[in-house]
């Protein structure tokens, strides 16, 4: 995940992978273009549906480790 150093907003992602892949380049994508801020990913609530998805979204992993270098 690639952030603005001021402002914390979201300007891009590299996501690699199979399934899932491709709901996860969505939301990346929703984000960027509603010009959330790093602290708004990490408060999204995705959904969770054991045991097709993780308990943490790796989108929010991303946003969490952004937003701890910013």
């Amino acid at each position: 995940m690639l952030a603005e150093k001021q402002s914390g907003r979201v300007i891009g992602a590299q996501i690699i992978g199979g399934q899932g892949a491709a709901k996860r380049i969505d939301v990346v994508a929703a984000c960027i273009a509603g010009r959330f801020d790093v602290q708004q990913v990490v408060d999204l609530d995705t959904g969770y549906a054991p045991p097709m998805s993780p308990l943490w979204d790796p989108v929010t992993v991303a946003a969490r480790r952004a937003l701890s270098l910013l």
